[in-house]
Parts: structure tokens; sequence; C-alpha cells
């Protein structure tokens, strides 16, 4: 399904206990982005079924070539009363370690948020308000920079994992991971004699012995897969990339 819920998956996973839909896009862990072709009956599935869709819209600035960001809300209206949206500034404006963000939901929604939040944490530090405000208001010149190089990463970390024997790999069209299958190498051993049993051993395997870091496909519900950011120095990113390369090819 290249790494996406179809309307036909969505219908026979929502039972009478289902109360939402989490959608990402672009996503955390595939890159993949949804197009309006492909939300309009994700929605109409949640407005027929009356569950809430909850929209992270956190890479919204981060997608490639022709590719468009789609937000259900503005895609399909209609939705609002059982829609919400969460978004902030650590992803396209690189403001990750100051956490900010922001949400919209139907009002009943945000007043049960604001108890919640009222009573678990106090506010966003002064300075990075300000901040906040200079993100949003001022110029993107610095966000459609910062795209334009991880997409150059992107090519080159897509290209070197596709010329990787045994490595398949989704073309991601948003937010900055490449999200390879390398299920081919589960059940090989290493030099030591350990095998591998999964994408966690494969992750355990890389960074031990190639000093890479990569995250388990098993952690986002998808075995026989590794999640690489290409959001990095490049020369670390072909590196890192031609260490992965040589690792893999070590294990018989």
């Amino acid at each position: 399904t290249g790494l996406k819920i179809t309307p036909e998956q969505l219908e026979k996973a929502i039972t009478s206990k289902t109360r939402m839909l989490i959608m990402t896009s672009p996503s955390n862990p595939t890159g993949m982005v949804y197009t309006a072709a492909e939300l309009k009956p994700l929605i109409e599935i949640c407005k027929k079924h009356k569950i809430f869709m909850l929209s992270d819209e956190i890479y919204e600035y981060m997608v490639y070539g022709d590719t468009e960001f789609v937000s259900p809300v503005t895609l399909d209206p209609s939705i609002k009363p059982m829609a919400l949206i969460a978004n902030g500034l650590s992803k396209s404006f690189a403001m990750t370690g100051w956490r900010v963000g922001f949400a919209a939901a139907p009002k009943e929604i945000v007043k049960a948020m604001e108890v919640w939040q009222s009573q678990s944490l106090t506010h966003i530090t002064s300075f990075v308000q300000y901040a906040a405000i200079e993100a949003l208001d001022g110029s993107r010149d610095f966000v459609h920079m910062m795209r334009d190089q991880l997409n150059k990463q992107r090519q080159i970390c897509l290209n070197a994992l596709r010329d990787m024997s045994g490595v398949t790999c989704s073309e991601p069209h948003g937010a900055f991971y490449c999200f390879p299958n390398v299920s081919a190498f589960v059940g090989k051993t290493d030099s030591d004699g350990n095998k591998m049993t999964s994408s966690q051993d494969i992750c355990t395997y890389l960074l031990t012995k190639a000093h890479v870091a990569t995250v388990p496909g098993e952690g986002f519900g998808a075995p026989g897969f590794l999640r690489i950011s290409y959001a990095c120095d490049v020369q670390k990113l072909q590196t890192g990339l031609q260490r992965i390369a040589k690792a893999l090819q070590n294990l018989k």
C-alpha cells in the first residue's frame, strides 16, 4: 500500500471501541504524504462511523517536488466538528528544543485540553513566545532554504539505500526520514555469531559495529524496517550510509 493506510484497511480496523483516527502526513517514520484523493475516502469513513480525526501536521512545510500538503479540514470543512489539528515549530522552523506547539479543535475539546494542561504544565518560556511570533509572522525564506537542502539530502539517502543489495525503500515525499525494508537480513548472523532475529537486532548491530544510529521499525508497528533521518550534515550522512552498506553486507 506504499506505507499508507487504505480505506479498506481502515474499515476493517474499526470496531465498536474505535474513537479516533490519528493521521500523520507528512509521516514520521515513513516520509509518506497523503494526497487529497487518498485522504478524502478516509475522511468519509470517519464521518460515517462518527469517529474523530486527529491530524498531526508538524511536518506541514517539509514536502518535496510537486508534492502538496493537504489538511483534512481544508479538504473537507464538514469534518471540523470531529477534527483535531496538532502542529508546532519544532520541525519546519528548527525550534526542536524549545517545545512550542499548538492545536485546533472543537470548543468543548479545547476546554477539556485546557483543564488537563493547566494541571500538568505552566507556560512556554517567555523568549520562545517571541521567537514563535517571528517564525509564524515573519519570512518563510529560511524554511524554504532548509527544505531545499533537505531535499538534496533526501535524494542522497534514497539513492544510497536503493544501491544496497537486499535493501528496498519507498520514496519519501515529506518529513526528513527514509524507511528502508531490511527484512532480507533478518535471520543472518554477524562475525561474532549473533543472529539477527528482528530489525531491533539489526539496529543494535549497526550501532555497535558501524557506529550508526537508526530506529527499529518494531516501535512503529513495522517489523523489518529501519528509520533513518537524513537531517544531518551531508558528509556525516554519506559516511553513515557507507557504513550501513558495508555492515549489512558483512552479515552472512
